[in-house]
């Protein structure tokens, strides 16, 4: 492990002309801490072995500038503001036992670094890590990573922030091997994963498939809705709106994964109330639909109205109540329409069975008018010699 000596604060440090130094993101406004629970579920990446020869002896010549804001030459540029993604998020509450003078920067082994139990990215692509890489190779790494250490396993650490920038240079061997790290000396696992997630969503705004994913997994280690919105700034509702994702089929959450520029937060819910209105088959099908096909979200949002309408009058004639009989049956249905068709075997009880009835109705329903015939108004019954009666 080698160490990197800082420049004193206010020290004026001599950038290559080819490297200007990045700009500083402006300083996001504090919110009221919020206690955050520890970790006790998930496995994290297999330790790997370390090799002597993976490690360099010399420090770059180069001066290294130490930032805590996320160099521009990392963003990778897969989405864009017309892809149908939320913004990124508003600024959270500060991470809790976190300040300047509780960290230090040291020159890692990028083998030492494991990952988050509770990454705020699930997917890492290919071509941005070999991007990153030649960035570094041609750049230096302009930087800092965020990592604290390892609670169980002395001199190694843990990933809060800059993991992709970790496999850039395990992949590539470049950088010697080594990362320059801020190890945060205070912080526990799970508050390195938010002080991750923010800063990863401020600099290249994840996806909301990553987002859905990474609040999701808070629920299931014991967090409520409230709770992530009020560490996100952001409304009940529309966290409601990315959590949703745990609740697809695997076939609609690789679309999300896949293709994030069609499916957003919104999206989200709107196949996830189709789900709840038919059948997993059916927000499959619409779903491929909406990606393979130029279909909108108003499209989307169409055939998630037809649905409910559908399941509104499916429901509303629905039957609720049922009794049969040997040659007959009475029905109640949702809407509380009333259905009775019998055969009365002997017909000498028809004229009581029509009394007894006539009797029972005039205790739920309004006094029958009579017509100019001195009958009472209504649809024609059935009255054949067979005692047949019906609705």
């Amino acid at each position: 492990m080698r160490t990197r000596k800082l420049n004193p604060a206010g020290a004026t440090q001599e950038q290559p002309s080819q490297t200007p130094a990045p700009t500083a993101a402006p300083k996001r406004p504090d919110g009221p801490p919020l206690p955050l629970r520890d970790f006790k579920n998930v496995s994290r990446a297999p330790a790997v072995k370390v090799e002597a020869s993976a490690t360099g002896t010399d420090a770059p010549d180069e001066t290294v500038h130490i930032t805590d804001t996320s160099s521009a030459q990392e963003v990778v540029s897969q989405q864009s503001q017309e892809s149908g993604l939320s913004q990124p998020l508003t600024a959270g509450a500060p991470v809790q036992n976190d300040s300047p003078s509780d960290r230090s920067y040291l020159q890692l082994d990028a083998r030492l670094i494991d990952q988050n139990a509770h990454p705020p990215r699930l997917t890492y692509i290919d071509d941005a890590i070999k991007e990153i890489a030649d960035s570094i190779s041609k750049n230096g790494q302009r930087d800092a990573i965020h990592v604290i250490p390892h609670p169980k396993k002395p001199g190694r650490y843990i990933i809060g922030d800059g993991w992709t920038r970790v496999l850039a240079i395990r992949s590539y061997g470049i950088n010697n091997g080594t990362v320059l790290a801020a190890v945060h000396k205070n912080l526990t696992e799970s508050e390195a994963s938010w002080l991750g997630m923010l800063q990863n969503d401020e600099r290249s705004q994840l996806t909301d498939f990553d987002r859905g994913m990474y609040f999701a997994n808070w629920l299931d280690d014991g967090m409520t809705i409230d709770d992530i919105a009020n560490r996100v700034k952001m409304s009940r509702t529309r966290v409601g709106e990315f959590v949703v994702i745990r609740n697809l089929p695997m076939e609609i959450k690789e679309h999300a994964r896949r293709t994030p520029k069609k499916m957003s937060a919104s999206v989200f819910a709107i196949i996830s109330s189709i789900l709840n209105k038919s059948s997993e088959d059916k927000a499959i099908a619409i779903c491929n639909k909406y990606i393979a096909g130029d279909h909108t979200h108003a499209w989307l949002r169409k055939q998630a109205s037809e649905i409910s309408e559908n399941s509104r009058k499916k429901s509303a004639n629905s039957v609720q109540y049922q009794r049969r009989y040997g040659q007959g049956h009475y029905r109640q249905r949702a809407s509380g329409q009333v259905e009775l068709n019998v055969v009365i075997p002997d017909t000498s009880l028809v004229t009581q069975f029509n009394a007894d009835l006539e009797e029972l109705l005039k205790k739920y329903l309004p006094q029958e008018t009579a017509d100019a015939n001195g009958t009472a108004e209504g649809p024609d019954t059935d009255s054949e010699s067979t005692g047949s009666t019906s609705e």
